[in-house]
């Protein structure tokens, strides 16, 4: 399911009753900064743009903005602010989010239900190099040798959602974040263990689409 909502296309890339997870792929800063102008309070635009304008790369301020613009197609009487610890949030709303991007797609996790958690992560081969930093042994022997780039980089990404579920920084991917044996598909379920502090199982959902990979979950048990 598509929508166009002046000149950022939105698609639905998963909903069920619980959630919401859409994905746009980003357009030019001038636009976003149109569009946010056209659904938004004019103190919100300003404060966004003011933070927008730290970066110093007009791609970065295009994903950062293109966020920001999926928000508030959606829910044009909130904005996004954050946590001390980073973790963004939606002022005066129930509704909690998790954001992501990578190459030219920016995705928005939308949920009442828990605390959420997603990450897209575009499928590179340079992962090998660095899977040691996070993926332990144990987790390294269940990967499949001949998909081993795939499972790799859904590794990372099942782990980084689920440090966004947790929040909190000083997380080390291999000690307290860990992922259970799975059989590696197009798309499907795994469970991943949050051990910091307290244990916490989280169902990720995980779909290949293209160049990249998303994962998802939500901690219901906040």
């Amino acid at each position: 399911m598509e929508r166009t909502v002046n000149t950022l296309q939105v698609s639905t890339f998963a909903q069920t009753n619980e959630y919401r997870l859409l994905v746009a792929t980003i357009v030019a800063e001038s636009e976003l900064c149109a569009e946010l102008e056209h659904i938004l309070p004019l103190n919100v635009v300003e404060r966004y743009l003011a933070q927008a304008s730290k970066f110093g790369s007009e791609r970065r301020r295009a994903e950062w903005l293109t966020a920001r613009v999926i928000v508030a197609q959606q829910l044009p009487a909130t904005y996004i602010s954050y946590h001390p610890t980073g973790k963004p949030f939606l002022y005066g709303s129930p509704v909690q989010i998790s954001v992501s991007h990578t190459g030219n797609n920016v995705a928005v996790l939308f949920t009442e239900v828990g605390r959420p958690g997603l990450d897209i992560q575009q499928i590179k081969t340079k992962i090998t190099k660095l899977a040691h930093k996070f993926i332990t042994e144990k987790e390294q022997g269940y990967l499949p040798e001949k998909e081993i780039c795939e499972a790799q980089n859904l590794i990372w990404a099942a782990k980084e959602s689920l440090y966004k579920i947790h929040g909190q920084q000083e997380v080390d991917f291999k000690e307290h974040l860990a992922v259970e044996p799975f059989k590696l598909q197009k798309e499907g379920q795994l469970i991943g263990n949050i051990t910091k502090q307290s244990s916490v199982s989280v169902v990720l959902n995980y779909r290949f689409v293209h160049d990249f990979v998303a994962v998802w979950g939500i901690d219901k048990k906040q």
